[in-house]
């Protein structure tokens, strides 16, 4: 397994956008160019907020990106770890995730108003991409 070279990875920056595009960025740009074989463990979130100057929360969801865009893949109690290109499965896109996200919406208006709220809970914590915009 290869190992994770971090210190390729600068701190994110104010007036570059958000922080956690950012560190979605360098990420995929470090897989992108080979870097970062199929099967390299990512550092732990802890390990990537101390690199990026940043809290856990936007590491974690830098990394929610990555694993919508198919490069990345979680495995519960052991880590995050670079996907094998060649046999992974296409995510979706963003229009289509979208309009998934527009059926749920209709299908929630009709239940109880307990569903309703936790539901919106759920929604906020979307990523932009994933959001209609209607």
């Amino acid at each position: 397994m290869s190992t994770f070279p971090i210190e390729s990875l600068s701190p994110v920056s104010r007036g570059k956008g958000h922080f956690y595009a950012q560190i979605r960025d360098q990420i995929a740009a470090a897989i992108a160019t080979h870097n970062l074989p199929a099967g390299t463990q990512l550092p732990t979130e802890v390990e990537l907020g101390e690199r990026f100057k940043t809290s856990r929360m936007t590491i974690r969801v830098g990394i929610q990106e990555l694993e919508a865009a198919g490069l990345v893949e979680p495995r519960h109690g052991v880590g995050v770890f670079v996907r094998d290109r060649a046999t992974a499965q296409p995510s979706p896109d963003a229009a289509t995730v979208q309009q998934w996200v527009r059926a749920v919406d209709e299908i929630v208006a009709a239940a109880a108003p307990e569903i309703q709220e936790q539901y919106r809970a759920v929604r906020e914590g979307l990523p932009d991409w994933a959001r209609p915009s209607s």
